[in-house]
């Protein structure tokens, strides 16, 4: 992922939107048990979304050089 791109950025942006949304969704007192699950896992699950250019940074680069697979 090049977090510099403009397609990043507005996936990023889009996906920021949506957990604010969520995390202000979590605020009101009306909300249930398990619909305030449901919306934590997808504030989560956004979260995750956000870090994946960290996580593309930390993944090791495996080479194949000098492999054979036949």
């Amino acid at each position: 992922i090049d977090r510099d791109s403009d397609t990043w950025r507005e996936v990023a942006e889009f996906v920021q939107s949506k957990r604010d949304r969520g995390m202000q969704t979590l605020e009101s007192p009306a909300l249930d048990f398990p619909t305030t699950q449901f919306v934590r896992g997808q504030v989560q699950a956004l979260a995750e979304v956000l870090a994946l250019p960290n996580l593309q940074q930390q993944l090791p680069v495996l080479s194949t050089e000098g492999q054979s697979y036949l």
